[in-house]
Parts: C-alpha cells; sequence; structure tokens
C-alpha cells in the first residue's frame, strides 16, 4: 500500500505537470494569436493611413485642375490629412504640384496640364489672300478646312496629279482675311524676365526638381552642351545656344536660347524656345506633351529663320512660330520632312510639308520645294488630318477664348 500511494502521487504529480505544460502552451499561444492581431491592426491601420493620404492626394491633383496658374491653397480632408496645392504657368502649359501629409506619412504628385479649351479648330487654315490650295499625288487632308474663296484644287507639279477622288474628306469654308489672334506673351522667356521669378543655379547635374519649389535657373553667356538627366521645375537658358545629346534624358523641362538643336536620336519631353531656330535632327522624338516655339525680334536678311523636322523626327504638343510684324521677304519657316507632328501648329509664316500632321495647322501659306521649283500653297503626298488625333489630346491654349479655368492633366509622375 505504502508503494502504491507513492505511484499515485507521482502520477498526479505528472498529472498537474502537464496541465502546467498545457496551460503555458495555451498561454502562449494566444500570446502570439493576440500579438498578431495587434500587429495586424497596427499594419492595418498604417496601411489604411497610406491609403487615405494617396486618396487625400489624387483630390488635390483633380482640386488643382480647378485653380489659376500663381494659386497656393491648402485642403485639410476629413481624414485628419493635409493637401498643399499649387500651379504654375509652365511654358505654353501648366504645373501642378500636390503635397499631402499626416504624421510621418507623405506623398507628392507633379503634374503638366493644359487648359480645355472651347474653341473648334479646324483641321487646315490659310488667310483668304486670294491663293488657292492645290493638292497633288496621295495628298490626303480628313477635316475641316478654312482657306480662299478659291477653296481646293486639283494640282499638278513634278509629273504627279491628284490621285484620289474626293479633294478632301470634310467640309470647306472661306478663311478670314487675317490670321487668329494669339494668347502668347513672349517676354515670358526673355532672361530678364526669367530671373525674376526663378532662383540661379551655377552647375547642371543629374536631378529630379519638384514644382513644390521655386523653379531653378542655369543661364550661360556660352553654348551649352546638354548630356543629362534631368526632370522637372528647370529652365535651361543660353545666351549663344542648346545642343542636347541623344545620350540625355530630359523631362518636363524648359529650354531657351537663340538656336537649339537636338542631336539624331535623341528622346525626350521638353518645351523649346528659340529665336533663331530650333532643328531636330533624324529620328528625334519630343513627346507629349513637348513644344517647339520660334519667335522672332529681329529680322536678319542674310539668315533664314525656322524651325525644322528631320526625317523620321516627332513633335507631339505644339509647334508655333510667330513675329509681330510678319515679313514677306523673310518669312519664318517650318520645315517638316518625313516627319510627324501631333497637335497644333501656328505658324505666320510658311510651312513645308512633306510628312504628316496629325492635328490642326494654322499657317500663311504652304509651300512645296521640289527639283529646284517653288510652288507655293501645293501639298504634295501630305496627310493632314483632325480625325486620326485621339479624343484626350489637348493642344496648347494659343488661340481662342477660353472660358472655363478647368484644366486636364497632361502628364503626371
Amino acid at each position: 500500500m505504502p508503494y502504491l500511494n507513492r505511484f499515485n502521487r507521482r502520477i498526479k504529480a505528472s498529472s498537474l505537470g502537464y496541465a502546467i505544460s498545457f496551460m503555458l502552451l495555451i498561454a502562449l499561444m494566444t500570446s502570439g494569436f493576440l500579438f498578431i492581431a495587434s500587429t495586424n491592426n497596427r499594419l492595418q491601420a498604417s496601411i489604411n493611413s497610406r491609403v487615405h493620404v494617396l486618396f487625400d492626394n489624387k483630390l488635390g491633383l483633380n482640386y488643382g485642375t480647378e485653380i489659376v496658374p500663381g494659386e497656393y491653397k491648402e485642403i485639410i480632408h476629413i481624414s485628419g490629412d493635409t493637401t498643399e496645392v499649387k500651379k504654375i504657368k509652365w511654358g505654353v502649359y501648366e504645373a501642378i504640384n500636390v503635397y499631402t501629409y499626416h504624421g510621418n506619412l507623405s506623398t507628392e504628385k507633379n503634374a503638366i496640364s493644359s487648359p480645355l479649351s472651347t474653341e473648334s479648330f479646324p483641321t487646315v487654315f490659310t488667310p483668304n489672300n486670294k491663293s488657292n490650295l492645290k493638292v497633288c499625288g496621295n495628298t490626303l487632308i480628313e477635316g475641316n478646312i478654312e482657306t480662299t474663296d478659291r477653296g481646293v484644287e486639283r494640282g499638278y507639279v513634278a509629273g504627279r496629279s491628284y490621285e484620289r477622288e474626293e479633294l478632301y474628306n470634310g467640309s470647306l469654308k472661306v478663311s478670314e482675311k487675317e490670321m487668329p489672334a494669339i494668347d502668347f506673351h513672349r517676354e515670358h522667356y526673355q532672361y530678364d524676365s526669367l530671373i525674376k521669378w526663378t532662383k540661379p543655379i551655377e552647375n547642371l547635374v543629374d536631378t529630379n526638381l519638384s514644382f513644390r519649389e521655386k523653379t531653378s535657373l542655369f543661364s550661360s553667356l556660352k553654348p551649352i552642351i546638354l548630356n543629362n538627366q534631368i526632370r522637372g521645375n528647370l529652365i535651361i537658358h543660353s545666351f549663344d545656344s542648346i545642343f542636347v545629346k541623344a545620350s540625355s534624358d530630359l523631362k518636363h523641362i524648359i529650354l531657351v536660347a537663340p538656336k537649339i538643336r537636338f542631336e539624331k536620336g535623341f528622346k525626350g519631353v521638353v518645351q523649346a524656345f528659340a529665336e533663331e531656330s530650333i532643328t531636330c535632327e533624324d529620328s528625334v522624338e519630343l513627346n507629349y506633351p513637348s513644344a517647339c516655339v520660334l519667335i522672332r525680334d529681329k529680322v536678319n536678311p542674310e539668315e533664314a529663320n525656322f524651325i525644322k523636322l528631320s526625317v523620321g523626327s516627332m513633335v507631339l504638343g505644339g509647334v508655333l512660330l510667330w513675329e509681330e510684324a510678319p515679313q514677306k521677304r523673310n518669312e519664318l519657316e517650318l520645315i517638316i520632312e518625313e516627319a510627324i507632328v501631333g497637335g497644333l501648329i501656328y505658324n505666320v509664316g510658311v510651312t513645308e510639308v512633306k510628312g504628316k500632321i496629325i492635328g490642326s495647322i494654322y499657317t500663311n501659306s504652304f509651300l512645296l520645294r521640289l527639283g529646284g521649283g517653288i510652288y507655293k500653297n501645293f501639298l504634295l503626298d501630305v496627310l493632314i488630318s483632325s480625325k486620326q488625333l485621339p479624343d484626350q489630346f489637348i493642344y496648347p491654349n494659343w488661340i481662342g477664348s477660353n472660358d472655363s479655368m478647368i484644366s486636364s492633366i497632361l502628364a503626371c509622375y
């Protein structure tokens, strides 16, 4: 019996040990579950906060399309987030910066926008100057035409007559005698004006500049050769010239110089403002939303002032050639070789097209150089179409009235 009692006591002690171990295991598992649940709740709260910040930042970006350039707004959201919205004029477009924060969380977006125009744009506009438009070869015009009261007729040049059945695919209307007025302020891109609202920098380095900060300006008396990776809020200015190498990676910056040249094969998103010439060598791509702008203040009788798009080049956005008093003996020239312009062209001078225009063109006249001859208002094997332009494509706000302040986002990063 004493032995049996000791055996029973050992069994009870062993059972108690098992019970205690089991309880400890349950406690550890419960603590683990509670820790996981707590961690999951904190993670979920962090994710929710992050989602709120991103969502409110998107709301701020939408709000930025409704304010005018020069405005700054601060928005306090019901979530407790704060969003700062800033909008500035940026070349022929606008730039919007949206910064949203809550505690240690923050996010930022930059966007390029343009006002939504109420204007209805013709596909082709030439002033009513008694010189009719002649189409030859495989030329195709898709859209509405506003031209002289002599209209459009079949032409014959270099052994080529018009090969299509219809002269155009659209409507025909007699144009006004003058080019429509434009809304463009060239003084904004002159050095004396630029230094008033920018901060000078001494060196060019690879960088990403936010539109939340003041615009940076790099200026030089000498020619500038660009071989950088730069995005955002920067204006590069030269009193001489700017040469952009093909290896450069430029996004949403502004170039200002008398002469600007893009090397063969360059691809980027750039606004170029020149006084004498802009040249895109072969296979240059200035992607949407880009712009090439030539503003002539002084006329040199011995020098041609032009924008030239060489074979395989492309400009998506806008092309503008303007002077206050157009010169008949030394006209501004837009030369489109086997290249493409997508968007709006406005040229108070003469346009030579040997490629494609997907959008609208306003020009004083067309020109065709062929076999040593010069033919005025002739189009040979040209495609000009506004019907092939995507609906979401927004023109630069140069022409006509703009009754709405609402802008559309063209690019965002």
